[in-house]
């Protein structure tokens, strides 16, 4: 090297330890399908996000997720967040649709690993619908009485309704012996 003045020359033992970089991945490697629920309904994922390399991993911006219905409503990941090797923290997804449709996102994290900038990107999906809902006439429970075994007893007639928004189609009455379904429309 040169002082300005003069060359100089070192010859010297450099040693160091290498490291592997931060290794930023969520706990459900394979993301996470909600799967259909109805409108303003929730439903709710916890995922882990873990650091398998052996520097400590950092993110300004923390973790993001990118479009609603979708929000972290829970996390103990810090922002700016800074996860040291072999630790994790826990983030919480809720899926809340105020619309029908499908809803494709993704939970991400763009963070520098200790050598350069990575991003871990832990896919969702799901979808919001306008459900039925069934209601029955018989809002406690059916007593139909005591009887004799091999005589007649009473009929209940139960009334099914449709009180939510969307159509309900297949829904069939399933009863136990000795009970029977003598018909309906």
């Amino acid at each position: 090297y040169h002082t300005g003045k003069q060359s100089l020359s070192f010859t010297g033992e450099f040693k160091g330890i290498g490291r592997e970089p931060a290794n930023l991945r969520f706990s459900d490697p394979t993301g996470y399908d909600f799967g259909t629920i109805g409108i303003n309904d929730t439903r709710e994922r916890t995922v882990l996000i873990v650091n398998d390399g052996e520097t400590t991993a950092t993110a300004a911006a923390g973790v993001q997720l990118t479009s609603l219905p979708y929000d972290s409503y829970f996390t103990d990941c810090q922002t700016p967040l800074s996860l040291p090797p072999n630790a994790f923290c826990i983030v919480i997804v809720r899926f809340a649709p105020t619309v029908a449709g499908s809803f494709p996102d993704a939970l991400t994290i763009n963070y520098e690993n200790g050598v350069s900038a990575s991003t871990a990107t832990w896919n969702i999906t799901g979808s919001g619908s306008i459900l039925g809902v069934l209601e029955d006439s018989a809002v406690d429970r059916i007593n139909l009485g005591s009887t004799f075994v091999g005589q007649d007893t009473a009929t209940q007639i139960i009334n099914l309704k449709n009180i939510g928004v969307g159509d309900m189609t297949g829904v069939s009455l399933n009863l136990q012996a000795p009970f029977i379904y003598e018909g309906g429309s």
